[in-house]
């Protein structure tokens, strides 16, 4: 397979990554560059966030890398697609993935309430879990368009 016959990489993944890392890890993108030593700017970062930085280069992942704490050649993967010889293991959005759900964990470790509701819907059959899941979307979205966007208790 040629290098056009592949998919590109998505932007978004990963924008998404680097989203849901310094949220996990309590992350501003100027802790990011002051982590990076100032090997990318915060402008940078929140850049790569949104989806609109332009092809980072080799050292902006490495600098990227450095500030997120994790493995540069993991997130060079998600920037740039996974090398050939790396091509059986997890990538981007496997990862996202798994990211996402460590998040929805830590946040069930300290909402008794959320972790008493996970436990509940875990017992329900597929079509009712897929029930409630509409029920907490529209939610949601009612109190979206009400303006009530505030904090979660």
């Amino acid at each position: 397979m040629t290098g056009s016959d592949k998919k590109g990489p998505d932007k978004k993944d990963l924008g998404r990554y680097v989203s849901r890392v310094m949220k996990a890890k309590g992350l501003s993108p100027r802790g990011v560059s002051r982590r990076s030593g100032k090997g990318i700017t915060a402008s940078y970062v929140a850049g790569i966030m949104r989806g609109i930085a332009a092809n980072p280069s080799v050292d902006k992942i490495k600098a990227l890398a450095s500030g997120l704490g994790v493995d540069r050649y993991e997130l060079f993967d998600i920037a740039c697609g996974p090398s050939e010889d790396r091509a059986d293991q997890p990538q981007g959005n496997e990862r996202l993935q798994a990211l996402e759900l460590l998040d929805l964990m830590k946040k069930a470790a300290v909402s008794p309430t959320l972790m008493a509701t996970m436990e509940q819907a875990a017992q329900l059959q597929p079509g009712e879990l897929e029930g409630v899941l509409l029920s907490i979307k529209r939610l949601i979205g009612a109190r979206r368009k009400a303006g009530g966007k505030g904090k979660r208790r």
